[in-house]
């Protein structure tokens, strides 16, 4: 299991999986290995599960709690997955077409 650096504090990815009738839905955390004490909840989709490297980059990034499009009729709150955090990190200045801004104010960072 690789150890990640939150805010100069080791940490491993946990991964708390709801199984419903029709899907599975993953919530992703990072975690104090020693104590098991949520450091930061990672907004990852709930379909996929981030890979090392994907939350390598995401923390690369400042660990942002999400992503806002800009879009014509409003802006609206995405997770990321592997499509996202590409683009991002390509250079690009637009992610699914849009314009967009990391979200600071979503999630929970304890």
């Amino acid at each position: 299991m690789k150890t990640f650096k939150y805010k100069n504090t080791s940490a491993v990815l946990a991964i708390d999986y709801d199984y419903e009738d029709d899907c599975t839905k993953a919530s992703h955390y990072l975690v104090e290995p020693a104590t098991g004490k949520t450091l930061a909840y990672i907004p990852w989709s709930p379909y996929s599960d981030p890979t090392d490297s994907e939350i390598d980059a995401w923390l690369a990034l400042g660990a942002p709690s999400g992503v806002i499009l800009k879009r014509p009729w409003g802006e609206q709150y995405v997770n990321f997955c592997s499509k996202v955090l590409e683009e991002i990190t390509s250079g690009c200045k637009t992610v699914l077409g849009c314009e967009y801004i990391f979200n600071a104010d979503h999630g929970v960072n304890t």
